[in-house]
């Protein structure tokens, strides 16, 4: 397979789900705070992308890896957000499942790890590392996407699809998959992980054995979720009405005293649309 120098940091399929009628789509970059359009090279295969991200001399963990599960599992995220059923032991559900685990290892966040991940490493095997930093994280990000596959079929994670209460949606940034931590799950048992699919819907996946209370405890809110999709992230993209918009600037002037008041301040710094919703309309007929 040759290879691709544009390297996206999530499936250009699922940006395309992102698209909404209008057929336009906003990047919020909220270390610069500017918003870009479609006129600015926003297309699909334009966003969220670093040029051979996943590639060194030695390692093309976007050709081996990365594209052939996109492939596979392309056509499943366009059902799934159409409300196709994703039951286990069927082929989507074990494609699935390679593209949650994808999803957690080809994130910026494994790049901000690994250097830490080596070291605490032995120095034996810290000195069999490649010298070069791009291909140690390559050897970080390859080794945990099999772990984390490992450990999602170990555990025979459940999915469904979450649909946003109108007239909100979700958004899709450079990090979106979710994790939520529940502190009443035993140690080395997966946490669930929320994947946005389209603005209208987000991918749920729970480890079967608390799956069932966990669906019944998910709220109509999209508080956590706005939270974790802007708190990570270096540029929120979205497709939605101002309302939306108007929601996420909402949950980002809360204040946070529990276990996400780390994720809280990371949405909150840099970011817009935090005053008065004058400003956001001004924002928006800019760009819209």
């Amino acid at each position: 397979m040759p290879i691709n120098k544009r390297q996206h940091f999530v499936s250009q399929s699922t940006i395309r789900q992102f698209l909404g009628g209008r057929k336009l789509l906003f990047c919020l970059d909220k270390k610069l705070g500017q918003v870009r359009d479609r006129l600015h090279g926003n297309a699909p295969g334009d966003i969220l992308n670093e040029s051979y991200y996943y590639t060194t001399d030695t390692d093309d963990f976007d050709g081996e890896v990365v594209r052939p599960i996109e492939d596979q599992v392309s056509p499943l995220i366009r059902d799934l957000a159409d409300g196709k059923d994703c039951s286990e032991k069927s082929d989507a559900w074990a494609s699935a499942v390679n593209w949650c685990a994808l999803s957690l290892t080809r994130s910026i966040y494994v790049a901000q790890v690994a250097p830490l991940v080596v070291e605490s490493m032995p120095e034996e095997e810290r000195n069999q590392l490649p010298p070069d930093r791009k291909a140690m994280t390559l050897l970080t990000r390859r080794a945990t996407f099999e772990r984390m596959r490992e450990e999602m079929r170990k555990v025979h994670v459940t999915f469904r699809v979450l649909r946003a209460p109108q007239p909100f949606s979700y958004y899709l940034t450079d990090y979106p998959p979710a994790p939520v931590p529940i502190a009443a799950f035993r140690v080395g048992m997966m946490d669930p992980m929320l994947l946005p699919l389209s603005h209208e819907a987000m991918l749920v996946m729970a480890p079967l054995a608390v799956a069932i209370r966990f669906f019944k405890e998910m709220k109509p809110t999209l508080l956590w979720t706005t939270l974790m999709q802007c708190g990570w992230a270096n540029r929120l993209i979205y497709s939605a009405d101002l309302d939306s918009l108007d929601f996420a600037a909402w949950v980002l002037r809360l204040r946070s005293t529990g276990p996400d008041k780390e994720m809280w301040l990371r949405a909150q710094e840099p970011f817009f649309g935090l005053s008065e919703r004058s400003e956001l309309e001004a924002i928006w007929k800019n760009f819209a």
